[in-house]
């Protein structure tokens, strides 16, 4: 079986100061570990792009764009 990665998901794991930073990883892991295919989508890498670069006080993460890079 195949799932499709949300974006939220791929947010909160590099995050490890988030309360669901953890459940994240072990989602993530769950499902790797059942051998199940994880799929992202251009419009996943888009969305991660402009949130993980958008200001904390815009909802963002604030990280820079070398960061995001290395992130992603």
């Amino acid at each position: 079986m195949t799932y499709l990665v949300d974006t939220n998901l791929l947010l909160l794991s590099v995050q490890p100061h988030h309360p669901m930073y953890a459940d994240t990883l072990n989602a993530i892991s769950t499902l790797r570990g059942a051998e199940l295919e994880l799929f992202i989508t251009s419009q996943n890498l888009i969305e991660f792009w402009r949130s993980a670069t958008r200001i904390a006080q815009k909802n963002g993460l604030g990280l820079t764009i070398a960061l995001t890079i290395q992130l992603m």
